[in-house]
């Protein structure tokens, strides 16, 4: 890399880095982070939430297992996700402690590398021009900062995509008569990780395990074969000491899933022909669009990139690659949905390991254009402020249950009385951001309406936190109870007095 190229990529970090740190502690940890994150990190069962009694307690997380426990007890405490982010971020917290920014702060680095990946692999595809403005793309999008901030492992697999399947296109391109032994190593290193990241990866890889071979085939180049049979076989090497957690989340996978759909003719073409480009502008625009225009400056950057790729461009096999990461996993993906009545398709979270190749199409389709006209200089400066807009929004206005404020009006209302929770894990979210023991219980909709009297009917005068789906227990509840407060916060958290008649 020039130094010029050097301080265009420290500006592109800059600002990634100063756009995914801002507002990292805005939200509280919500039910994802705070129940199956946490679990999986600290690796100790939860206690049941449906039966704790009237004796006061707080539950927090305490006291981290170390690896090998953390391995030891994944499975049984969550069978469906694969282990290597709750591996990561349980050796990170050892060093840093359990503070929401610090839980974060792994997701926001490993975004941040996802850009500079990007960057590099547009750079050796590409050009400098087309890297820069896929990282710039890349580092503004609303909805990679939101992942960025998230305590979860779609950051870990983004970055692990974009490693493996750009070495891979690199390796493909390689003209030197040596071994591309270096894009190999993280060619295997980042296929492992991408598979031990988020189990609907394991499209992307094997999208990028075919794409090799029609390189192989097209190119007839026995060098190619040698590289990666060797990469393939080391990949298998190293997953299968892990393959017993692939197995455990197999033997659920059905049942695990709560993004099941009814029967229907009409949704795999709904789902093919509208979700999944909507999908691709999400990637630019964020899940939560406060400004609707993003949507149609995204729209004419991959138009601009389908138009480039058809014009047949020297960079038309680079273009192709890219197609190929974008669609292979989308259409493995709706397959199994249709299959199984499923609609991970839907859920662009499931599919952000392909969110690279949309940046760096786009990037690339830009470079071409912006030299002879200038009217796309423009409609990039439009994409960036309404981005950067849309990016204020989502530190305005909650996009999360604000379990940390919900914390402080417990403690300002319920005094001694009992507080029910529904469903009955949030407890995990509520005690996180409290500061002292209290009796509570959990209550869960599926519940019988004889036991949610049971529960309930002990006390003359309780309290009762509902969010999102936990709203249904209202129904179920004692008719002779009566509604004497109501406290709403955003995202459907609600608290309730009640007083039996």
């Amino acid at each position: 890399m020039s130094r010029n190229d050097l301080k265009i990529l420290v500006f592109v970090l800059v600002l990634a880095f100063g756009l995914r740190l801002s507002g990292l502690g805005f939200e509280s940890l919500w039910l994802d982070e705070c129940y199956q994150t946490l679990i999986e990190v600290y690796g100790h069962p939860m206690p049941d939430f449906a039966s704790m009694g009237d004796k006061p307690y707080l539950f927090q997380y305490s006291n981290l297992v170390g690896t090998a426990d953390l391995l030891k007890n994944f499975s049984k405490l969550d069978p469906v996700c694969p282990p290597l982010y709750a591996v990561m971020l349980n050796a990170w917290l050892h060093l840093f402690g359990g503070s929401d920014i610090a839980i974060r702060f792994l997701s926001c680095l490993t975004s941040l590398l996802g850009v500079a990946a990007v960057y590099v692999v547009s750079r050796s595809i590409f050009n400098p021009q087309a890297a820069l403005l896929a990282g710039l793309l890349m580092a503004v999008s609303p909805f990679d900062i939101a992942y960025a901030q998230e305590a979860r492992m779609y950051s870990l697999a983004e970055l692990a995509a974009v490693v493996s399947f750009g070495s891979l296109i690199i390796m493909c391109r390689w003209k030197a008569t040596k071994l591309p032994f270096l894009p190999l190593a993280f060619y295997v290193v980042a296929t492992w990780a991408l598979v031990n990241s988020h189990y609907t990866a394991l499209f992307i890889a094997l999208a990028g395990g075919l794409w090799g071979l029609i390189e192989i085939v097209r190119r007839r180049n026995l060098r190619l074969l040698i590289t990666l049979t060797i990469g393939w076989l080391a990949v298998a090497l190293l997953w299968v000491p892990w393959l017993s957690f692939f197995f455990a989340a197999a033997s659920i996978r059905k049942g695990s899933l709560y993004v099941t759909r009814e029967f229907s003719w009409s949704w795999p073409y709904y789902a093919l022909f509208f979700k999944v480009p909507v999908n691709w502008l999400s990637y630019m625009c964020g899940r939560r669009v406060a400004v609707i225009p993003l949507y149609a400056t995204a729209a004419s950057f991959l138009l601009l990139a389908l138009r480039k790729t058809l014009a047949k461009s020297e960079h038309l096999n680079s273009f192709l690659a890219l197609w190929f990461w974008v669609l292979v996993p989308a259409l493995g993906i709706w397959m199994t949905d249709v299959l199984q009545n499923n609609r991970m398709i839907e859920v662009s979270r499931y599919l952000i390991g392909t969110a690279p190749a949309i940046y760096m199409l786009c990037g690339a389709g830009l470079a071409l254009v912006t030299k002879h006209y200038k009217l796309w200089s423009y409609v990039l400066i439009c994409h960036v402020i309404l981005a950067m807009a849309n990016n204020v929004y989502q530190h305005l206005v909650p996009q999360k249950e604000p379990w940390r404020q919900m914390a402080q009006m417990v403690e300002s209302n319920v005094g001694g009385d009992m507080l029910f929770v529904c469903q009955p894990y949030d407890i995990v979210c509520l005690d996180r951001y409290l500061h002292s023991p209290r009796r509570q219980i959990g209550l869960s909709t599926v519940m019988n309406d004889e036991t949610v009297a049971n529960a309930v009917g002990k006390y003359n005068r309780f309290w009762l936190i509902t969010a999102l789906d936990g709203e249904a227990i209202c129904a179920r509840l004692p008719k002779s109870l009566v509604k004497k407060q109501e406290f709403k916060l955003p995202r459907g958290l609600i608290l309730r007095s009640y007083e039996a008649n």
